[in-house]
């Protein structure tokens, strides 16, 4: 008997369920992303209002299946970052960034775009910057070896605006980073 009542209880629950009911999924939701925003379903579920700094508990139906409207105008990307039982929305400038400097007047270049394409480009003048502000989350790549016989080439990959490697040369082999973990 003690197995069967968990299974008996289960049954009559869902036998009471009418067929519009649901079973609310509840987040936190904290907004860290320096703007006032507005969550709007893509399901039809209430919006939701979030001042900046803001921490909330919200139930929904679907899920998170929200755009991030930002309050004001502006060219930053919101993004939710989801960890366990609570998610976390924030913007930034760009998802991507790569960055090619150092004493040698060029350099050439190649990298992993948007699109999963490699492209290299030869005899670039030194700095150069490439930005993403969609990146698919795969393998980032860049590569940049220096033109001539003088000189050191550095490449700098950014996350969100958060350097995650940097590789440097002085020789013609190139410097090199690459990046794998999108979390």
């Amino acid at each position: 008997m003690k197995k069967v009542l968990p299974y008996l209880l289960f049954l009559l629950v869902v036998a009471g369920c009418k067929k519009d009911d649901y079973i609310p999924m509840w987040f936190l939701i904290i907004n860290d992303s320096g703007y006032d925003i507005t969550l709007k379903s893509t399901k039809g579920e209430p919006s939701i209002e979030l001042k900046k700094g803001e921490r909330k508990e919200v139930a929904t139906k679907f899920g998170l299946k929200y755009d991030i409207v930002p309050g004001e105008t502006t060219t930053k990307v919101f993004e939710f970052r989801t960890g366990p039982s609570i998610t976390t929305i924030i913007s930034y400038d760009y998802k991507l960034e790569y960055l090619i400097e150092g004493t040698a007047e060029r350099a050439d270049i190649e990298y992993l775009t948007e699109n999963r394409t490699t492209r290299t480009i030869k005899n670039v003048s030194l700095p150069a910057k490439y930005q993403f502000k969609a990146f698919c989350n795969c393998i980032a790549y860049i590569s940049a070896a220096r033109v001539g016989d003088t000189g050191a080439v550095t490449v700098t990959l950014l996350k969100r605006g958060k350097q995650v490697n940097q590789a440097s040369s002085s020789s013609h082999r190139p410097a090199t980073v690459s990046l794998n973990d999108w979390n």
